[in-house]
């Protein structure tokens, strides 16, 4: 059986863009501000956006982009989905779109 971490990252990869792994430079601050979500269903993401820490953050920002709406949400630093997103961005094929 596949666990639930190989199901997620196989679909969000499956089923997204990851825009690159690049500092966020939105008017000083962090892109994503409030608590975040702690997890989407991966069939619900129509992209992927990892931004890195920079002068403007100094955490990592996971933003999923909602296939029907379109909306933008950001996931919580605390979220296990989040971590996960990231661990296989680092460690795993990313496509970089620019």
């Amino acid at each position: 059986p596949v666990s639930f971490a190989e199901a997620l990252v196989t679909a969000v990869l499956d089923h997204t863009v990851i825009a690159g792994i690049m500092a966020s430079f939105a008017k000083g601050h962090c892109l994503c501000i409030g608590p975040g979500l702690s997890g989407v269903n991966p069939k619900h993401i129509g992209k992927l956006e990892i931004y890195r820490p920079g002068i403007n953050c100094d955490h990592i920002e996971v933003i999923v982009t909602l296939k029907h709406s379109g909306k933008k949400r950001c996931l919580s630093n605390k979220s296990k989905q989040r971590l996960i997103i990231i661990e296989e961005a680092v460690s795993g094929p990313v496509q970089n779109v620019c």
